[in-house]
């Protein structure tokens, strides 16, 4: 099950400016609908906000409100074999005619875990 948490949270690691930086590395044009050529597209996008836990004892003045963060909603194509990252892609959805592109999460993974390092591009 441990590999399975390591891909997920490989994948949550993958913000929306990220993923644009990522396609902009790559210099992918605007991006735009296959069918209806609009470039009105929509990411889905997961969003997280830890919940702290309530101490009735706690000196705490925050009110127990916590940051939250955003990462790119993926989908699994294959569930038999939820361990393999080729098993997982992002969609980018048209908001015209609801055509829905399927991009392969391997290539962008690659990239931020290659460029980790390099804050010129992540």
């Amino acid at each position: 099950m441990s590999s399975v948490l390591s891909i997920h949270q490989r994948l949550e690691r993958v913000t929306p400016e990220l993923f644009t930086r990522f396609f902009y590395a790559k210099k992918v044009p605007e991006m735009s609908c296959f069918w209806c050529h609009t470039a009105n597209m929509s990411i889905p996008q997961m969003d997280v906000t830890p919940v702290a836990a309530y101490n009735p004892d706690s000196e705490s003045t925050s009110g127990g409100a916590s940051q939250s963060s955003s990462y790119v909603g993926y989908i699994c194509i294959n569930p038999t074999q939820p361990t393999s990252v080729l098993s997982y892609q992002y969609r980018i959805i048209c908001k015209k005619c609801g055509f829905t592109n399927h991009i392969a999460v391997h290539p962008i993974l690659n990239w931020l875990e290659e460029n980790a390092g390099n804050n010129r591009e992540v």
